[in-house]
């Protein structure tokens, strides 16, 4: 190549000082066109892999969005970008895909790479095998990328507490989790777990507010994926306790997820309408959005959202008090969650619905680590029931 070339390389290096002080979502909107460019050149410039993690932390999936096709050659910027796009399959794809297709964990892997876009892959695909094979599938890599001193190190300890908090140690999750301060864009998913701890606790007023704190964070990035995740939380949160506010949320949270192709915050949102429209609406509507909810887990291959359809399902049941079908949920979150060793204590929630609620229950309860007692749990996830059967009629 000639000096031209030469030249041309040089001012595409310079252009990551210019990436860090763009505004995201612009970053986001140009970020498929200069991977594409950097794939003319033999080495990956640390800028791109840099911004690529600040991308995948604001939630800006959209700039994954890469049609890897027109990509040939082998070269250390090729080889990322089709990684890269296992970023936005796993969102708007399957799980199956995002890991079979040589995305995340072929990039994990690849020597062509340097090491800080080895590491950046390890972790998502990490986080990906939370979701689709359990939640102590990914640890031992996780544990890994603890030691290095920048970001993925600090959000590999957050991946690992957020295990905890899928076997139902929120106390855990809440101590071991880094803050903000650590990494400030981090606040989006800190509080997403703040929110989820306090939820599966029945402390539903503390989950709301937390959520609320991740909904400001996703519009203060102006990501419209991210405000879409929030929303999903959020109505997930409060649909049991304030059926309204439950529905409006979660159907602001579909619109949003179904304009991006968002299969995955899209199976939130559905799941939370319809414990929302529990007992409050006719039958076919409740049905329409629980269907959706379980089509999307199926679809992304996703084992956790199976969980949470299972567990609406044996909401409603209970809501109407059809016994039988409660304990036929049961058995069947049981085998989901057994199958993936995550997600037991949602049977466990849900046996506190069944009239003949006894003392072999409250032992099963108290494996896990709630935010209280077992009994005072319990007690308030049966109080939800109640209020809600009230509104029901």
């Amino acid at each position: 190549m000639g000096e031209l070339w030469d030249q041309t390389k040089h001012n595409f290096q310079k252009l990551g000082t210019t990436a860090t002080h763009t505004d995201l979502a612009n970053l986001a909107d140009d970020y498929p066109k200069l991977l594409v460019h950097a794939t003319q050149f033999d080495q990956l410039p640390a800028w791109l892999v840099d911004a690529a993690d600040r991308l995948a932390l604001a939630g800006f999936w959209n700039a994954f969005g890469i049609n890897t096709n027109n990509i040939p050659g082998n070269t250390a910027s090729a080889v990322f970008a089709r990684g890269a796009r296992g970023l936005w399959t796993y969102r708007n794809g399957t799980l199956e895909d995002a890991h079979a297709h040589a995305r995340l964990a072929k990039a994990a892997h690849n020597p062509l790479l340097p090491q800080n876009a080895r590491d950046f892959f390890t972790l998502r695909n990490a986080y990906v095998m939370q979701l689709s094979a359990g939640c102590d599938i990914g640890l031992p890599e996780l544990a890994t990328l603890t030691r290095q001193e920048c970001s993925v190190g600090v959000q590999a300890r957050y991946w690992i507490a957020n295990a905890a908090l899928l076997q139902a140690d929120s106390q855990g999750c809440l101590d071991s989790m880094p803050t903000p301060d650590e990494l400030p864009a981090l606040t989006g998913d800190y509080w997403i777990n703040v929110g989820y701890a306090h939820f599966q606790c029945a402390q539903t007023e503390k989950a709301v507010q937390a959520q609320e704190k991740t909904l400001q964070h996703a519009r203060s990035t102006r990501s419209p994926v991210a405000e879409g995740e929030a929303l999903s939380y959020l109505s997930w949160s409060e649909c049991w306790a304030n059926s309204q506010s439950g529905q409006a949320h979660a159907r602001e949270g579909i619109r949003l997820a179904q304009e991006k192709g968002n299969l995955v915050d899209e199976q939130r949102s559905q799941a939370a309408l319809a414990v929302a429209l529990a007992g409050v609406t006719t039958e076919e509507e409740f049905q329409t959005a629980l269907q959706r909810a379980e089509s999307l887990a199926y679809q992304t291959g996703n084992r956790i959202a199976g969980i949470r359809a299972s567990f609406a399902r044996a909401w409603h049941a209970a809501v109407i008090n059809d016994t039988e079908a409660l304990g036929r949920h049961i058995d069947e979150i049981d085998r989901l969650a057994s199958s993936i060793n995550s997600g037991e204590h949602w049977a466990d929630i849900a046996r506190a619905w069944l009239p003949g609620y006894t003392r072999e229950h409250t032992e099963l309860a108290k494996r896990w680590e709630w935010l209280d007692s077992a009994d005072e749990t319990m007690g308030r996830w049966w109080k939800l029931l109640e209020d809600r059967r009230a509104l029901a009629g």
